[in-house]
């Protein structure tokens, strides 16, 4: 077990900001957002100087773009608690992080 107050004090944070994140925070948790696909199609079809960017955007068609948007969304839709997983990359000694973890 751990006694090291800095490391109990990131570990009480990490897990704190990542169930904050699966949970509350959901819809703010992504990589990108749909505003920025749209304005990435844009920039590709209208801004680029780029021949192939227009050439590639130009090839999306509007059923593949609605597929990734349904997709998006429904992966950050509101989730039941037996619909949320965790992928935990243990280390050595995991106990102390899935004892603040299960907390």
């Amino acid at each position: 077990m751990y006694t090291e107050k800095v490391k109990n004090k990131v570990r009480k944070i990490i897990f704190h900001e990542a169930v904050e994140n699966l949970t509350k925070n959901r819809n703010r948790s992504t990589i990108t957002s749909l505003e920025y696909f749209d304005a990435v199609e844009h920039f590709m079809l209208n801004d680029s100087s780029h021949p192939e960017d227009h050439i590639l955007a130009s090839q999306l068609k509007l059923e593949t773009k609605d597929a990734w948007k349904k997709h998006f969304k429904a992966i950050l839709s509101s989730k039941q608690v037996d619909e949320l997983r965790v992928a935990y990359l243990a280390g050595p000694n995991p106990e102390n992080d899935l004892i603040e973890l299960c907390k």
